[in-house]
């Protein structure tokens, strides 16, 4: 999904096992996903009891919403530079 995505996303496809990251399950018109949370250093931050929120930080942070029912990925959201 990643690679495919249209965005510049090498460097998150390079380094994506190393980011830490947070799931959570969300209902949006009325279907069940999977929201992803991306961090390229947790270290920094409580996320094991809280949804970490980053305004800009680039591609250290992205999101990305996945349909496991449909087996397909909706969105993926990376951070834009400050």
């Amino acid at each position: 999904f990643l690679q495919e995505s249209g965005d510049d996303t090498s460097r998150i496809v390079a380094q994506l096992p190393d980011y830490t990251r947070q799931y959570f399950g969300i209902v949006q018109n009325d279907e069940e996903l999977m929201f992803a949370n991306f961090l390229c250093d947790g270290a920094d931050y409580d996320w094991m009891e809280t949804a970490v929120i980053i305004e800009d930080g680039g591609d250290c942070y992205f999101q990305v919403i996945f349909n496991a029912d449909a087996n397909t990925y909706l969105s993926l959201s990376v951070n834009g530079e400050s």
